[in-house]
């Protein structure tokens, strides 16, 4: 990490106060080595949302993939019970899948090495002459994986932090999300920092009274709180129960660093923002309903919520323009409404630091 870097990091300081603090600089939302630092500790440190319930519903049922170059891989064993590995063989780095109509055990689709359920090897084909081999006690490495209604959630550190979600219902109450069925995926490209994005969430309804003026109707705007937790924060309000979509509450769930989770009315939205470059990011919308309902007859309440998302596009693509412009350095916080957003920088600048083995200890 480069001297300017540490320069950048520490041109925050989360020991002030929110109306004493100028939020991060530019730099922040512009700079490669800073992206791959978040690489290396919020993505790591944080729960990520890789999959629903309805995908892993039998045994051999998996899911797999690689989220931010790391292969992963979750399946349902045998006892229906749900696991997570690093999807990286240690012989040659293949990827490994549940055998046919054997569940309890997984493959290498690449020379065809098995481990069990837990992930001990039991054959090597022949490989047996491999002094190395046989002085090896090669596993599969573990990924923690738990669930939260219906989305499958995976930790990639060793030492996962707890998942909050389960706090948030207890202060505000159920989410009722056992009877949601996944609707629609749709993945929206933005030519902007995924910070910029999620800093646009979290700005306590800031914003929604003058960029989302459809929606801001059917909200009771002035019913709006915070509340921060540990690695999470939560912003509600108030609806007016007038459109189906809304219903007659909000629930805007935020989990570090880049999970969004909306619930109103008999919808859940889940929102990933995902880093495609130090100044680009796509952000993955997963639509889930409770009811009898199916895509068409949901197509205008999901016209409606596309029409939120292509306006919060709109300024987040201005907003990182601006970043780029040399024109804003820092800015300012709003202290009664943007704490949920100076908790995420504060987290941030925590996760650099640790990363940076530099012994932090803050208010936060």
């Amino acid at each position: 990490m480069s001297v300017n870097s540490k320069t950048m990091i520490e041109s925050f300081n989360p020991d002030l106060a929110i109306e004493d603090s100028p939020t991060p600089p530019a730099s922040w939302y512009t700079s490669q080595e800073l992206l791959e630092l978040e690489k290396k500790s919020a993505f790591t440190e944080g729960w990520q949302v890789l999959g629903n319930l309805e995908q892993l519903k039998k045994p051999g049922d998996f899911i797999e993939g690689c989220f931010l170059s790391k292969p992963y891989l979750i399946y349902c064993d045998a006892n229906h019970k749900l696991r997570g590995f690093h999807n990286v063989c240690p012989h040659h780095g293949g990827w490994l899948q549940p055998v046919l109509n054997q569940p309890e055990e997984l493959q290498c689709s690449y020379h065809g090495w098995r481990f069990d359920s837990s992930g001990k090897l039991l054959k090597a084909p022949h490989a047996g002459g491999s002094n190395l081999l046989k002085n090896s006690k090669l596993n599969l490495k573990p990924l923690q994986v738990q669930t939260w209604g219906p989305l499958v959630l995976v930790c990639f550190s060793d030492s996962a932090p707890f998942f909050e979600g389960e706090l948030h219902e207890e202060k505000l109450g159920s989410l009722k999300l056992d009877n949601l069925k996944h609707i629609k995926t749709v993945s929206y490209p933005l030519k902007c920092n995924w910070k910029v994005f999620v800093d646009n969430y979290l700005d306590g309804g800031y914003h929604v009274k003058v960029l989302h003026q459809n929606l801001a109707q059917n909200l009771d705007l002035d019913s709006y709180e915070n509340h921060i937790f540990e690695r999470s924060s939560v912003q509600s309000c108030k609806a007016d129960g007038q459109k189906q979509r809304i219903g007659k509450s909000a629930y805007y769930g935020w989990f570090y660093p880049n999970t969004m989770i909306n619930r109103y009315g008999q919808w859940l939205d889940l929102n990933r923002v995902i880093p495609t470059s130090e100044t680009t990011c796509d952000v993955i919308f997963e639509y889930f309903y409770d009811g009898d309902k199916d895509l068409e007859d949901l197509k205008q309440e999901l016209k409606d919520s596309d029409q939120v998302q292509q306006e919060d596009i709109l300024i987040c693509e201005r907003v990182q323009k601006s970043m780029e412009s040399g024109l804003f350095d820092q800015g300012f916080y709003a202290p009664k409404l943007e704490e949920p957003m100076y908790h995420f920088h504060a987290l941030l600048y925590a996760g650099f630091r640790q990363a940076l083995g530099i012994n932090s200890v803050t208010k936060r």
